[in-house]
């Protein structure tokens, strides 16, 4: 499995199915799919449960005490056997069907680097305006 990427939830219904749906889509499936969830009491278990049926060797459920987020996202590496890690939260959504089929040939272009960051767009529904950041590269590659 190359891919973990994992969800962490807690009366996450309102976004959830934006999430899932971004997954399913992705043309690269060699991913699983962790939740880690605070013991929801909205439809959040449904969507998920719904979703491991679909998928029941990738999409893996956990519930564990509300203890923070941090806490949640540790539980979640735990639980991890892919090679690389993704927290995409549950309010989040990958921006295209293509990310990870991009990031695996990213993988094997760079030769398998230990750290890869993406862009990120911020939605503010309420204004309705959108931001992405960073505005520019970060990370630059050190020669020793």
């Amino acid at each position: 499995m190359k891919f973990s990427i994992i969800t962490c939830t807690y009366n996450s219904a309102k976004y959830l199915q934006q999430n899932i749906d971004s997954i399913k889509s992705q043309t690269c499936q060699n991913f699983e799919h962790i939740f880690i969830d605070g013991f929801s009491t909205d439809e959040t278990i449904g969507l998920i449960e719904k979703y491991r049926r679909e998928f029941p060797e990738q999409v893996k459920v956990f519930k564990a005490k509300p203890k923070g987020i941090a806490n949640a996202m540790n539980r979640g590496v735990e639980k991890a056997s892919g090679e690389y890690l993704i927290h995409l939260h549950s309010d989040d959504s990958f921006y295209n069907n293509n990310v990870l089929q991009e990031v695996d040939s990213f993988i094997k272009i760079k030769k398998r680097p230990d750290w890869i960051y993406g862009k990120a767009k911020f939605i503010d529904t309420k204004n309705k305006k959108s931001r992405i950041i960073p505005h520019r590269k970060i990370y630059q590659k050190i020669k020793f």
